[in-house]
């Protein structure tokens, strides 16, 4: 079950910047999956660990 944020008078807080963060991170992914079948296999897996990182950081430092 997602966890869903409220403000003080019980209105759902929208967090703009994680879902930026999130769109980044997934198109950087589509990219790299992209660069593995058709360019050069490693620096297409390299591509995706670099989004798959940044997700995973940004859920780490991300305390709104």
């Amino acid at each position: 079950m997602p966890i869903v944020r409220v403000d003080s008078e019980g209105e759902k807080v929208i967090n703009r910047r994680a879902r930026r963060v999130a769109a980044i991170a997934a198109a950087v992914v589509l990219i790299g999956v992209a660069v593995f079948l058709e360019v050069d296999r490693d620096a297409g897996i390299l591509c995706a660990q670099i989004g798959t990182a940044l997700a995973a950081v940004w859920n780490l430092a991300d305390d709104s």
